[in-house]
């Protein structure tokens, strides 16, 4: 952000939440697969895309809980 003649830039930390909602999404995408009706044409792609995450669950919770303790690091780093 500008300040007079100097830039600054401020850490404001999205990337932690989004390592956090995905991990969310791959650990629950199994049990709400079940859930989801076929009726709509719409929900039955959401359907195909919760599939997707529910067979690639490990990778993603993996790289979500690396990229969680990275942020936490980069956060304790910074101060």
């Amino acid at each position: 952000m500008p300040d007079g003649n100097r830039l600054r830039s401020y850490d404001t930390g999205r990337g932690l939440t989004a390592f956090i909602l995905f991990a969310i999404l791959a650990a629950a995408a199994g049990f709400v697969i079940p859930l989801v009706p076929e009726s709509p044409q719409v929900l039955s792609g959401a359907k195909l895309a919760l599939e997707v995450v529910d067979r690639a669950d490990r990778i993603i919770l993996g790289c979500s809980v690396a990229g969680i303790v990275l942020c936490v690091i980069r956060k304790l780093i910074r101060k």
